[in-house]
């Protein structure tokens, strides 16, 4: 992928490309789509949008990348999962190092992590959408 984005012209994100490539795909088998920009690459924002399969399940993965700042791109990337379980047992299981924070509004619960991290669990049926989201500036 980060291949592919450099042929596309992007340069300055290339290395948080390839960093949050690694990190994203864990080691599973993914599927890419990426939404490259039509003309000076280099200087617009690039999207990724994946598939990450993985022992016992999947996940929806998106990144996008920015250029400029002090370490030449801004960055953010989210995972989306599912779980069978109710939101309370994928907060406690899945996620034991966030701490517990508001509601959005009604229903998506918010786990705090760093400044530039957190996770908001959605129910879904009987189970849960959790929505892990990090900034890199």
């Amino acid at each position: 992928m980060t291949q592919a984005a450099a042929q596309a012209g992007v340069r300055a994100c290339l290395p948080r490309i390839d960093q949050f490539m690694r990190f994203l795909s864990s080691g599973g088998q993914t599927g890419v789509f990426l939404f490259t920009p039509p003309a000076q690459a280099d200087q617009r924002l690039f999207s990724t949008s994946m598939e990450v399969l993985v022992p016992g399940g999947q996940a929806y993965a998106s990144s996008s990348f920015a250029p400029g700042g002090t370490d030449g791109c801004g960055a953010l990337y989210e995972t989306v999962s599912w779980w069978p379980n109710n939101c309370t047992d994928v907060a406690r299981q899945a996620f034991p190092q966030l701490s517990s924070g508001n509601k959005l509004a009604r229903n998506i619960q918010v786990l705090n992590g760093s400044d530039t991290l957190r996770v908001f669990l959605m129910p879904a049926g009987a189970g849960c959408v959790s929505i892990k989201k990090e900034v890199v500036f």
